[in-house]
């Protein structure tokens, strides 16, 4: 699976993830990735920026497994910026480490809650649990999957991240909230399905109607955002193919195998 993305790719038997060598940028000029910005460096979004770029390039480049083959690519997907507005949302969620019924109009919230882990449990361990129960959501057609669709609609820029230990409740509980700048419509796809079978952007002309450049990735760019080239090798096991929502915000399959 690592080879099929990118042949210098190898499996890490301690993460089960794709890891590549360190990437230079191409020579050409509409495939270039810009470096991250120093704020971007600094935003606390950052690692969890990476992963969730990481699926959204998966699914970019059509490496997202479902039975009897994989997601259709998108040649527009966005890679994520921080957001230092929304990262101070995020962080008010996650206070009390308690799920919040919070709605704000065009900026869906995902949050997750866990307890009895120690308490100095790592937080990027708490947040690759979050990502991927999110991302898990496709497993089962017809389950309600706001998460999953929050992560991967095509047309976010932007997000944050907010991680908290609350020890004074007992058991203790983690919890990480991440706010988005978009969310998808009732009955909206989440991204559009790549004509011919085409995998993530090949270049400028892809995301320059967006006002974006493509990058190594097969992301749309709108800014100095990088992420370490970290691809899911194991992603989602026995996934639907479903990428729009009904009205109910239900899961629904277009792309059965």
């Amino acid at each position: 699976m690592c080879q099929k993305v990118y042949p210098d790719a190898t499996c890490s038997q301690d993460t089960g993830l794709c890891d590549r060598p360190a990437l230079t940028t191409t020579t050409a000029e509409t495939t270039t990735t810009p470096e991250p910005s120093e704020s971007l460096k600094k935003c606390e979004f950052y690692y969890a920026l990476q992963r969730i770029n990481a699926y959204r390039a998966a699914v970019a480049n059509g490496v997202m497994p479902i039975p009897g083959g994989e997601l259709p690519g998108c040649t527009t997907m966005f890679a994520l910026d921080c957001d230092p507005s929304l990262e101070l949302l995020a962080k008010f969620t996650v206070q009390d480490c308690q799920p919040k019924n919070l709605t704000l109009p065009g900026n869906p919230l995902n949050f997750f809650w866990i307890s009895r882990l120690p308490k100095d449990q790592e937080e990027k361990d708490v947040i690759d649990m979050a990502l991927a129960t999110w991302m898990s959501q496709i497993n089962v057609n017809g389950t309600k999957a706001r998460e999953y669709k929050n992560m991967l609609y095509s047309k976010v820029t932007k997000g944050a991240r907010a991680f908290k230990m609350c020890d004074e409740t007992d058991p203790v509980r983690h919890a990480v909230a991440c706010m988005f700048n978009a969310e998808a419509k009732k009955g909206e796809e989440i991204y559009d399905q790549a004509d011919d079978g085409a995998e993530g952007c090949t270049g400028t002309n892809d995301c320059e109607e967006l006002g974006a450049t493509c990058g190594t990735e097969g992301l749309c760019y709108v800014s100095q955002v990088r992420f370490c080239i970290v691809y899911i090798s194991r992603i989602v096991q026995n996934t639907t193919s479903a990428i729009s929502y009904n009205s109910n915000h239900e899961l629904s399959s277009h792309f059965q195998p």
